[in-house]
């Protein structure tokens, strides 16, 4: 055997002492979290640890080594899972080897021989001598640190149910047995090195040879701060990394474990620790009560990131602190909370990441430690804590952090109407999880404005003959996607036009990539990490949705960005969208839609393509494809100057694409509506027929993940100082579609950009015309139509005027009919108020006079700052003020406060900008008008 000398990472002084100190006199009563088990539970949980009680002090000690384990270890003979989730099985039966869940080869074995080591000193002074199977790019394949692992976690997860059953039926066998698992395991505790990954992208598994900081005096390592704060600060200890935590990325969140601090809680007052304790010699509750300390105290060695992954620290510190009788433990993860909530959540509720997955993580992780370890919790009488200068009784943390509960209910905002969550970011979906598609459920799909995120919501009809389109326009604050501007779309029961979510595997690059969602690539290149602004919104009764968004900063090429949608509703059952995307700047633009990711799908296209044999990397690039054959997370996506994701179209078909042109993506399977796309020509236009790995099907399998395919439309402009505007129509259909006919209506007065569209069914036909903002003037060259709007719609049945909307505009003529509206009210927001800062109502005090009236239904006004950003922000009453200033009052909290001068606007929750000069405001007009 083969042996290295791991070189230490960093330089931190002294060992680590993980002895309780005395008595604080504050010891809590046990238990302070009772548990209550049925007739049933007991019976059930006595089978399944039989195993457990029958084992001998011996045995404890051998499935609890004094060495480290660690999670993170990938497969050294496959490639099939992603080094976080390779699916080891393990059982008690046979607990010195493991199984690949994919490849299914047993491991330890002669044919992958563990003749390396890492060679690393603990904090004791023992020399461990970890060996690995070295494998492709120098990983290191600790596969018996991984049995160690198991070992250990089956003990753990032990521990826990032998405790419930003691309190629930008060036999002293089983607390005689917790109490030997548990001080076995703070025993070996001084015995773990620092361990945990490289870094997210191999996600290589290292172990580090560092000396640990000692446990001060007082036994509380005190907190750095908020990350955000700290300038040059550089944790004793590296980010992904633990002493004890195992979990996903061995990441310093898991090293505190909660579950065991519950355990010990519950057995803590027998006396069967007296008698350990006498047998062995040493006071074994303080031992076990100086190991959950010493978790704690590594965690607190780092600065407050405010993170998804925080909940994992809160929970963990108020259940010790509470448990060893630690009330600044408590404390701290009450700070915490308010921190997270007031910082980290945008003003309408949802987590900064704006990922459904990562919302869901976060806020259900804070509420069930506000709802249960924070819960009613009293310090020592006569306790005043010297960080915050408080004393707590009787907590009721969701009193005292309020939005926790508005940030619950925003979850289900973010939902497909089948309760699926929406793909924004990095989300994970059923399919990817390995579940099914659930059916959508039979209600009403709600239109909603994440006004705070950045996300456009547009629902119309209900269940299977209902639509939603997801308009996405967030910023990149982490776990995000080149995303910006993303169409969504689902109809007829099913995801139409799909975003592929979360994965790990290798072609996460696609996933996270513009060229994986539907929007438009500018030259080839991912965007860059901007927010998205509202540029307006408007419904109109249960006929129309209209939205429109900004993004400029995805490309710094360009002048424009910005996509328009208008959802109709249609005759019969049903509905179709309007998809107008004006881009300008940059020599090549990629207008892209994608398929399912959860179905086989079928492409058909009604112009004649040609097939290609060569993928559409330049034909000079001989590099290398780096997906194949690739394991870990992702590849460069761009080799000497090529985005060599543009590779992974396959399956290529072309043609002109100068004239109006239609595709129709097809499920294969039976009963499942489709989706017909028509684009409108543009004059050097080429349509490209492909597909791409739709990668959720794979379930995470690096081995499967280039097997499932998805339809793909890429249409391409080329030229400089390219100007284009990309008008498409999609409509889901079940049997046959209700627009027989989608064509241009040709404008002969009109601003650059300004389109028209005809949409033609039986017996009924229906023009849009998008202008570029409220003042833009269009004529229809060969139709007595006209309008001054941002967007106007006429619907006509048999010929005859029936429906007529305007959404921020003045005026749309058809023939003889013609709907005017007033200008919109705009001008400044002279002051805010706001009942977070103790005023008796969310409103804006602004300088124009407006008629007073209640809001209407979905009513926004538009909120644009001095850099350039916007909210949209519910209206519910507008009200006279003084003089000639008007309040609008809001239907939640602005968002924002003003500087006493107002010269500056400051966003009270994240992103928390300071943006210079006073805001302005628009109440942009919606005017309706229906034949009776």
């Amino acid at each position: 055997m083969s042996c290295e000398r791991h070189i230490p990472a960093l330089a931190v002084v002294a060992t680590l002492l993980v002895a309780a100190l005395p008595a604080r006199g504050n010891q809590p009563q046990h238990p302070v979290f009772p548990a209550h088990l049925s007739d049933d539970q007991v019976s059930l949980l006595k089978g399944d640890i039989a195993a457990v009680m029958q084992l001998s002090p011996e045995k404890i000690d051998e499935f609890v080594p004094a060495r480290t384990g660690h999670y993170n270890i990938d497969c050294p003979n496959c490639d099939a899972g992603t080094p976080q989730r390779v699916g080891w099985q393990w059982s008690v039966d046979d607990p010195d080897h493991l199984t690949c869940g994919y490849c299914g080869m047993v491991f330890p074995n002669d044919q992958y021989l563990l003749d390396k080591a890492t060679t690393v000193t603990d904090a004791t002074g023992t020399v461990h001598h970890y060996a690995y199977y070295e494998g492709k790019d120098g990983y290191k394949h600790y596969l018996q640190m991984h049995v160690d692992y198991r070992k250990k976690a089956y003990m753990e997860n032990s521990v826990g149910q032998i405790a419930r059953l003691y309190a629930a039926t008060g036999e002293e066998q089983y607390a005689r047995q917790a109490a030997r698992i548990l001080n076995r395991l703070a025993e070996v505790y001084p015995h773990y090195n620092v361990h945990g990954i490289t870094d997210f992208t191999t996600c290589a598994p290292v172990i580090y040879d560092l000396e640990c900081l000692p446990t001060p005096a007082d036994g509380l390592q005190p907190v750095p701060g908020l990350a955000k704060d700290l300038t040059g600060y550089e944790t004793p200890y590296p980010y992904c990394s633990t002493l004890r935590g195992d979990g996903i990325d061995n990441w310093f969140y898991d090293e505190m474990c909660p579950e065991l601090a519950y355990a010990y809680d519950l057995v803590a007052d027998s006396e069967e620790f007296d008698k350990l304790s006498a047998t062995l010699g040493k006071d074994v509750r303080r031992n076990i009560e100086g190991f959950f300390r010493a978790t704690a105290n590594y965690v607190r060695t780092f600065p407050i990131y405010l993170g998804n992954m925080d909940p994992k620290l809160i929970t963990g510190l108020a259940v010790i602190g509470r448990v060893i009788g630690e009330p600044e433990f408590v404390h701290d993860a009450l700070r915490r909370v308010k921190r997270i909530l007031g910082w980290q959540f945008y003003p309408d509720g949802i987590w900064r990441e704006a990922s459904p997955a990562y919302h869901s993580q976060t806020v259900r992780g804070l509420r069930d430690c506000v709802e249960y370890p924070l819960k009613g919790y009293s310090d020592p009488e006569g306790y005043t804590n010297p960080q915050d200068a408080t004393h707590i009784t009787d907590l009721d943390a969701a009193t005292a952090v309020p939005m926790l509960q508005e940030s619950i209910d925003a979850l289900d905002r973010m939902r497909l109407p089948n309760g699926h969550p929406i793909t924004v970011h990095d989300a994970w979906t059923e399919v990817s999880q390995g579940e099914s598609v659930s059916q959508v459920r039979d209600e009403p799909i709600e239109t909603q404005l994440l006004w705070g995120m950045g996300q456009a919501i547009l629902g119309l009809g209900r269940g299977e003959t209902g639509l939603q389109a997801n308009l996405h326009f967030s910023g990149a604050y982490g776990h995000e996607h080149a995303d910006n501007l993303d169409l969504m779309l689902f109809g007829g029961g099913f995801e139409m036009l799909s975003d592929i979510g979360y994965t790990h595997t290798i072609l996460r690059p696609l996933a996270t990539g513009s060229l994986g969602h539907n929007l438009v690539v500018v030259d080839e290149e991912d965007q860059e990490g901007a927010d998205g602004y509202l540029e307006a919104w408007g419904v109109a009764g249960d006929l129309l949705r209209f939205c429109e968004a900004r993004a400029e900063g995805a490309y710094p090429q360009v002048s424009q960005y910005r996509r328009a949608l208008a959802a109709i509703t249609l005759p019969e059952p049903g509905a179709y969208v309007v998809d107008v995307f004006r881009v300008q700047g940059g020599s090549q633009h990629d207008w892209l839609v994608h398929g399912s990711a959860d179905h086989d799908q079928q492409l058909d296209c009604s112009l004649v393509l040609e097939k290609l044999e060569d993928n559409l990397l330049p034909s000079e690039y001989n590099g290398p494809l780096p997906w194949v054959g690739a394991s870990g997370q992702g590849f460069r996506t761009v080799i000497d100057g090529v985005h060599v994701l543009y590779g992974l179209l396959g399956d290529l078909r072309r043609a002109p694409g100068d004239a109006t042109w239609s595709a129709t993506f097809s499920y294969t399977e039976p009963g499942i509506p489709a989706l017909r796309t028509t684009v409108l020509g543009q004059s050097g236009t080429t349509v490209y027929a492909a597909t791409l790995p739709s990668i959720r099907r794979a379930q995470e399998s690096n081995a499967e993940v280039l097997n499932y395919r998805m339809p793909t439309l890429m249409v391409r402009r080329e030229g400089p100082e390219l100007q284009s505007v990309f008008a498409a129509v999609h409509e889901p259909y079940n049997g046959a579609p209700q627009l027989t006919s989608v064509e241009p209506l040709q404008l002969r007065e009109g601003s650059a950009g300004a389109i028209g569209v005809v949409c033609r069914g039986d017996g009924f036909c229906d023009y849009h015309l998008f202008g570029l903002d409220a003042t833009s003037p269009m004529q229809a060259a060969d139709l007595p139509i006209r309008a001054t709007a941002r967007y106007s719609f006429v619907r006509t049945h048999h010929g005859q005027v029936a429906r007529m909307v305007i959404v921020d505009g003045t005026e749309l003529t058809f023939g003889d009919t013609t709907l005017s509206a007033p200008p919109a009210p705009a001008g400044n927001v002279l002051a805010v108020r706001r009942v977070e800062a103790g005023d008796d109502e969310d409103a804006l005090i602004v300088d124009t006079p407006i008629a007073p009236r209640p809001g209407k239904p979905h009513e926004r006004v538009i909120v644009e700052f001095g850099d350039g950003s916007t909210f949209g922000l519910a209206v519910r009453e507008i009200r006279e003020s003084t003089g000639a200033h008007s309040l609008i009052v809001l239907g939640h909290r602005p968002g924002f406060e003003l500087s006493t001068a107002g010269a500056t606007a400051t966003q009270t929750h994240h992103p928390h900008r300071d943006m210079p000069g006073r805001p302005h405001f628009r109440l942009a007009n919606v005017a309706d008008w229906e034949r009776e």
